[in-house]
């Protein structure tokens, strides 16, 4: 019985309506009275491609072929191979396909798509537009098209053809998705969202449409919303890795570290080569100060991915948190140029590991444009108004007993409330103090923690906010996207980050000369507002506990001569423990203070005196206590020893507040150069050193004239009153004139 072409459209109806008994009932019943038909044999590949027996497909369509060589068969041969990641022979089969017959523009986009997977992007381009001209309605064609120009970052072009692609088939919902993740890689949001929300109405099992529906909602802060949607495409597809590694994202981001823990190890489970997701759980255990699991999960990442810039900066900045001091050298040998060029990194991770503008600024730049200039002006910008007073916005985490906190305390009860409006933008997971509540009284307080994006966006606009400061920069838990949108006209990068965002959107920077000279400005993309002292606010009204206490309620022996370095221990490398050793080893029976750090840390930190002869006894460790009985305490000590690369910043004014003269070598970025811009404004300059021989022999000739260092501390409890640094009506005066001329330039 001949085989009719009603019988072939009734057999691909039944593959398609998962009719499979009654297909495999007919088709041998077909292949019985027609054993040399490859048609038949094609069609029951493509039953077996579609039921995914993808051997038992390959086997037939090859026998197909050895009936007849056929079209057909090389093609889904190709597909295939395709579908394996056996792109090379795909290629050798699609040819073979389009040998017999070259007028299907199938054939033509199928062997695009394996040359674009090779990456040989012209070469798919001419096999897509070969398609098109065989059929000018292929609209899949449109869409690789679209992909290739869009993964060329060639936005408008990727734009167009998927458009054309939806023009031609407007219930292609490929197309709308592609079309909405290029809206969001250009920072149309809301465009971004109507396209991927359409493509999911089209395709209602659409699972990747709603993992990229999950990206979106979950960079705007919309936390609940994205989870809910990769939980959609996990009851789609639960084998979706992508879906459960997001899920985990969001849970670390709320603090939940045992449901992101656990579903970050199911994501990796689905997909062993996972790197991001073994990324991911290092910063799991790294916002835990679990540092050597966190080492051990970027080390697993690197292991599949050895380029992988985040999980390479993350180890070194991990490593500095316990003090293994191999960190510089492997900086200095392997990573100097890491985040410069190729794939970014927070510029904020190697502040302490080199003193370099030019690499800080280039570094700044790249991480700029690869993560927020996407947003930039993609909101109409907003007018400068005509408000009575000047509004300012402070957007910051750290409105809690935080160190910018006990900077910013007197400017935020002093400023001039007949001039100026303040507001302050909150997204601190922290409850601040009643103490904190009462300094925030003085602002208009406005929290925005669970606030997506848009909507800080929109209410910044609504109070018509006319300088909008970030701070926090480029510091750990920062929204500076937010500034991206453009929260108000005039956008400053004040106090939080030493250093520049890199950024078109940033306008100023509030700085002095001593910590951006005139030879350094070129490594800094804002405009710098040079304050006339230090740019450092300070509250001469901050508390100094009187309960008493003494050396020895902090284990400090009487006589000794106790240095101190309060910094944060990941300042701290073996440059500084070498001099500090020397020192030690010159001033007989001296002691050095440090904070207290983890228990890595400090045994580091102890075998690495060890070695220098330090007798252990000799290394004091402070816990953390509360800051009015920290500032008392810090009395008991006699000289306070700087970091290099990144300065004392607050520790610093905390220092010279209590009466602790401080000695520092003054190096060439930002982070490098406060503690002097402090002395500098205490005209205390004789503290600042500029080598590293000097700062040595300066500490020793203190350390060993009892004499030179009283006339010091005694210059310095005299400046501590008559001198700008702690000043802070002057200050706020000042900060007020500098914000008034930005202001009034931007309305002339």
């Amino acid at each position: 019985m001949p085989f009719l072409e009603k019988d072939f459209n009734n057999l691909i109806k039944l593959i398609r309506e998962k009719k499979n008994l009654e297909f495999e009932k007919k088709i041998k019943k077909f292949l019985n009275e027609n054993k040399n038909s490859f048609i038949l044999m094609n069609i029951l590949g493509f039953y077996y491609k579609t039921n995914s027996r993808i051997l038992d497909a390959e086997n037939t369509f090859k026998k197909s072929i050895k009936i007849k060589e056929n079209s057909d068969a090389y093609n889904n041969i190709g597909l295939i191979k395709a579908e394996k990641k056996e792109i090379d022979e795909a290629i050798f089969f699609f040819k073979k396909a389009i040998n017999i017959n070259n007028k299907n523009p199938s054939y033509l986009n199928n062997l695009g798509n394996a040359l674009a997977e090779l990456k040989l992007l012209d070469e798919a381009k001419e096999k897509f537009n070969d398609a098109i001209s065989l059929d000018k309605n292929f609209f899949q064609s449109y869409n690789n098209l679209g992909l290739i120009y869009k993964d060329q970052n060639n936005y408008d072009e990727a734009i167009n053809f998927f458009k054309k692609a939806i023009q031609l088939n407007p219930n292609f919902a490929d197309a709308y998705l592609n079309l909405g993740i290029t809206n969001f890689k250009i920072g149309e949001i809301n465009q971004a969202l109507v396209n991927v929300i359409k493509s999911t109405k089209i395709n209602k099992n659409f699972a990747n449409a709603y993992i990229n529906l999950g990206n979106i909602l979950k960079d705007q802060g919309l936390s609940s919303q994205a989870r809910n949607s990769y939980k959609k495409a996990i009851d789609i597809n639960p084998k979706l890795s992508e879906a459960y590694n997001n899920i985990g994202t969001i849970f670390s981001s709320e603090n939940n570290f045992d449901k992101a823990y656990e579903n970050y190890k199911k994501a990796i489970d689905l997909k062993p080569n996972y790197y991001e997701a073994f990324n991911n759980l290092g910063n799991l255990f790294a916002k835990k100060k679990n540092y050597l699991e966190a080492i051990n999960y970027y080390d697993k990442a690197l292991k599949i991915n050895n380029e992988y810039a985040s999980a390479k900066i993350a180890i070194l900045y991990n490593k500095l948190q316990i003090c293994d001091f191999s960190v510089l050298k492997d900086f200095k040998e392997k990573y100097r140029f890491i985040g410069i060029k190729n794939d970014e990194i927070n510029p904020f991770y190697t502040l302490a590991m080199e003193d370099n503008p030019r690499n800080q600024y280039h570094r700044s730049k790249n991480f700029s444009r690869k993560r927020l200039e996407k947003f930039a002006n993609k909101i109409k910008f907003p007018k400068v108004s005509k408000n009575r007073r000047i509004k300012i916005g402070f957007y910051s985490s750290d409105f809690y007993e935080h160190a910018t906190m006990y900077l910013i305390s007197g400017l935020f009860r002093e400023y001039n409330k007949e001039k100026f409006e303040f507001y302050t933008f909150n997204y601190s997971k922290h409850k601040p103090s009643e103490r904190i509540k009462q300094i925030l009284s003085n602002t208009n307080e406005k929290n925005i923690l669970n606030l997506p994006d848009i909507d800080v966006v929109k209410l910044s606009r609504e109070l018509n906010i006319d300088i909008a400061i970030d701070l926090k920069g480029y510091t750990l838990d920062s929204r500076t996207k937010l500034f991206s949108y453009r929260l108000a006209p005039i956008q400053v990068n004040y106090l939080g980050y030493p250093g520049t965002i890199g950024a078109s959107f940033i306008d100023y920077l509030i700085a002095d000369k001593i910590v951006i000279p005139q030879k350094y400005k070129k490594y800094y993309s804002e405009k710098i507002l040079y304050m006339p002292n230090c740019y450092q606010p300070n509250d001469d009204m901050r508390v100094i506990s009187k309960s008493e206490i003494k050396r020895k309620d902090q284990g400090l022996p009487n006589n000794a001569f106790v240095f101190c370095s309060f910094n944060n221990v990941n300042k701290i490398s073996t440059n500084e423990l070498t001099i500090w050793s020397n020192i030690l080893n010159q001033v007989e029976g001296s002691v050095i203070w440090l904070m207290k750090p983890n228990n890595i840390a400090e045994n580091n930190i102890l075998n690495f005196f060890k070695d220098k002869n330090i007798k252990k006894d000799r290394i004091i460790f402070a816990d953390n206590i509360i800051q009015e009985k920290h500032l008392e305490r810090i009395k008991l000590a006699d000289l306070f020893l700087d970091t290099f690369n990144y300065n004392a910043h607050t520790t610093c004014s905390d220092a010279l507040w209590a009466g602790l003269p401080l000695v520092t070598k003054i190096g060439d970025q930002f982070a490098s150069r406060v503690a002097a811009s402090l002395l500098n404004s205490l005209e205390m300059n004789e503290l600042v050193t500029n080598n590293l021989d000097n700062y040595e022999k300066l500490i020793i000739k203190l350390a060993k004239n009892n004499t030179e260092l009283e006339k010091i501390k005694k210059k310095l409890r005299k400046n501590l009153i008559s001198k700008p640094l702690f000043d802070t009506k002057k200050y706020v005066y000042d900060f007020e004139n500098l914000m008034s001329n930005v202001y009034n330039e931007v309305n002339i």
